[in-house]
């Protein structure tokens, strides 16, 4: 079984990583029929708020709802801004 590495990925002489390369392209568009999926369309991102208060961006939208009632990504960080009701 060969080693695979993920694309965007370079490897170096030493034991970590030497470069990460994030690509933002925009990927194709399919239904999955969760009505809270979102898609952007261009440029953006959804922003999250992470369990110590900063707020980090993302741009996948799976999403769903915690039992909370809140709007929560697929690692069950919320949505911000906490407001958003579908």
């Amino acid at each position: 079984m060969g080693v695979v590495i993920p694309s965007g990925i370079q490897v170096g002489l030493g034991v970590k990583p030497i470069a990460v390369q994030k690509i933002f392209q925009q990927g194709d568009f399919m239904s999955t029929g969760n009505n809270l999926d979102l898609v952007i369309e261009g440029e953006g991102f959804f922003q999250i708020r992470m369990p110590d208060d900063t707020t980090s961006y993302t741009r996948s939208g799976a999403l769903k709802m915690d039992n909370e009632g809140r709007v929560v990504n697929s690692d069950g960080y919320p949505l911000e801004p906490r407001d958003y009701h579908p």
